[in-house]
């Protein structure tokens, strides 16, 4: 058996810092702001469970890795878990000066920036990598001409043409070829109205893309590719313009936050899809599927695609965390939320019961995404 080794070796490397990364980031963010605001902080934490190593700092924080690397949790002083929820019977014997170091004893908008600065952190994560990205790489363009057209698919029948510039799809302006796969794929509507340039006339066409298994050209894409993906039959020019852009500081920042907003648009469509029936709950990837994605790129050595990854990674686990959800820092903002509108907190025993319903769909949404993750890879498709 022929193994790369080093891309073994990358792959094996790649896991634990990239989820690492991307967990810390966010601990982080709650560390930080609640360091800042006074708050009381026993435990860092990469992990769950028994720890692998540890150690002590000297605000006698403990920070921790832990066997299962899940998610990760930062424990402030007054909190009864890891999920902040206060503990009360400890709290109401405190001193007020111990309370003023407690999570719960402080004002309404100090405890919003503390739940909020950790999915804030993996927002700021993507963007400084994409803006990175921009800056020293650049960005590779081919011009959005079609070159082939196969017969008997979408573009033929709407009557599109080899030669076709096309210059947008639903509304949306298309200035690369490689931004086409991307909005076939997510459109807004089951038809597209794509604009193109013939000669020197527009001609608008709709288009109604149809599910095709993916034609894999690389060990890479073999191994990367969905089941089924929207196309509509077109194929790039080999005669296409094909250039790398250069960003300025300033330009890689724009390139930055349009990118980011890019993954949390494309992340919208793909719940929207899924809920509205045009796209299988199959495509979810869970820790599984995720941790198998970062280790064949990882292996094949494309770095680019890991760095994208990372950002795009951390971006939906900063969306994902702010689901108002409780347990989650969304759930826990909500309430906040809810508190100053009121002008004081919700009842301890409609928090506490918001908290077990939390937890419950927490439990039911992992196994659920687990059961996606891995009954395929078991018992095949």
């Amino acid at each position: 058996m022929n193994i790369d080794l080093i891309g073994f070796a990358l792959a094996v490397i790649a896991l634990p810092l990239v989820f690492g990364l991307i967990i810390a980031i966010h601990e982080m963010g709650h560390f930080l702001v609640g360091r800042w605001c006074g708050v009381g902080i026993t435990t860092f934490s990469i992990g769950f469970g028994k720890a692998i190593c540890q150690w002590v700092d000297k605000h006698g924080t403990i920070w921790k890795i832990g066997i299962l690397p899940l998610g990760g949790y930062v424990k402030f002083f007054g909190d009864a878990d890891a999920a902040s929820v206060p503990d009360t019977e400890t709290i109401r014997e405190l001193t007020n000066e111990e309370k003023s170091k407690t999570l719960a004893g402080q004002n309404v908008w100090k405890r919003i920036a503390i739940v909020a600065a950790g999915p804030i952190a993996n927002f700021l994560l993507s963007f400084l990598i994409l803006s990175g990205f921009a800056y020293f790489y650049g960005k590779m363009e081919m011009e959005p001409r079609i070159g082939q057209i196969a017969p008997g698919k979408p573009a033929e029948k709407a009557g599109m043409m080899v030669g076709d510039l096309i210059l947008s799809i639903d509304g949306t302006p298309v200035k690369s070829y490689y931004e086409i796969p991307r909005l076939v794929q997510f459109g807004t509507g089951g038809t597209l109205t794509i604009v193109v340039q013939r000669g020197g006339e527009r001609k608008t066409f709709q288009v109604q893309p149809i599910l095709e298994q993916p034609a894999s050209q690389s060990a890479l894409d073999k191994r990367l590719a969905p089941a089924s993906v929207a196309i509509i039959g077109i194929q790039s020019s080999d005669r296409a313009e094909m250039r790398r852009v250069h960003y300025s500081l300033s330009e890689s920042i724009i390139a930055g936050i349009g990118n980011s907003w890019r993954i949390v648009e494309t992340n919208v469509r793909i719940i929207k899809l899924i809920v509205s029936g045009r796209m299988s709950v199959t495509t979810i990837k869970g820790p599984v599927g995720t941790a198998e994605t970062i280790s064949t790129v990882a292996y094949y050595k494309d770095i680019s695609l890991l760095i994208y990854i990372v950002a795009a990674l951390s971006m939906w686990i900063g969306m994902a965390n702010l689901l108002p959800i409780p347990v989650l820092d969304g759930g826990h903002l909500l309430f906040y939320f809810i508190e100053a509108l009121r002008g004081k907190p919700l009842s301890e025993t409609t928090q506490e019961v918001g908290f077990r319903i939390g937890f419950t769909l927490i439990v039911l949404l992992t196994v659920f995404v687990l059961a996606l993750d891995t009954m395929p890879r078991l018992f095949g498709n």
